[in-house]
């Protein structure tokens, strides 16, 4: 009896080092991706500040203020509508994109725009548009709905200035981007996840800003509840033994 209660207990003691060294490897495995998947979002973030970066520059020497690419304006501005074919060569050439676009500082309108409905459109009190005028860096705008699509989009726009002394502001350049065909293939390689696992963005209330795996159209739509993304939206950072938003225990 009591070398049967011996062995009992020696063999849960194993059991248990095994279960915790087991988890103990997920959990590092587990760190080791989302690692991983921050280095690519970042280097996703930066490429897309350079693209803006590029087409900023010298910008001023093709613009004059008031110019406008519309077709029907009284006087079209030559450097305007030079201005949106480079604009439209870009978009072409990078599949990342949704939109080019320019704002005037004095009308406030979308001016020149690869998106030629949006031309003429009055752009208020707009964070892509005014955050811009406050600051001398890119401004990353929050993921919103694109209309009339509604699908996620986001906005990185930068102020144009003059080299004239002193400087004054021409307008805001902005790069709509194609979430769908750029940020989202890198979440959705699932590579050492297995077939269940998944990688997703929420914002600070939880709101899921990234497709789901069991969740169709999730993105904008649904906020999470559940303790790995309520834990996630408020910045905590390590692994935890929870349920997901689909009710099934996992390691997050």
């Amino acid at each position: 009896m009591v070398t049967l209660l011996l062995l009992t207990v020696t063999t849960l003691i194993e059991y248990r080092l095994q279960v915790s060294a087991i988890k103990q490897t997920a959990s590092e495995k587990l760190t080791a991706i989302r690692d991983l998947k921050i280095g690519q979002i970042n280097a996703w973030v930066l490429e897309r500040r350079r693209d803006l970066h590029t087409l900023a520059q010298d910008f001023d020497a093709d613009y004059t203020p008031g110019q406008t690419a519309l077709p029907h304006a009284k006087e079209p501005g030559a450097g305007a509508r030079q201005l949106r074919k480079r604009f439209e060569r870009y978009l072409e050439a990078y599949a990342a994109y949704d939109e080019i676009f320019f704002i005037d500082a004095h009308s406030r309108r979308i001016v020149i725009s690869t998106d030629r409905l949006a031309e003429g459109t009055l752009i208020a009190d707009l964070p892509y548009f005014t955050e811009p005028l406050l600051r001398h860096d890119i401004y990353v705008d929050d993921i919103r709905p694109a209309k009339p699509s509604m699908q996620p989009t986001l906005i990185l726009s930068v102020a144009i200035w003059t080299d004239a002394a002193p400087p004054s502001v021409l307008g805001v350049l902005g790069l709509r981007i194609n979430l769908a065909d750029s940020l989202y293939p890198i979440l959705r390689d699932r590579t050492g996840m297995g077939t269940s696992g998944e990688s997703l963005i929420v914002d600070e209330r939880g709101m899921a800003l990234s497709e789901l795996l069991w969740r169709p159209q999730a993105p904008l739509r649904l906020t999470l509840d559940a303790q790995p993304a309520q834990l996630a939206a408020h910045g905590a950072a390590g692994a935890i033994e929870a349920l997901d938003y689909a009710g099934r225990p996992v390691l997050a």
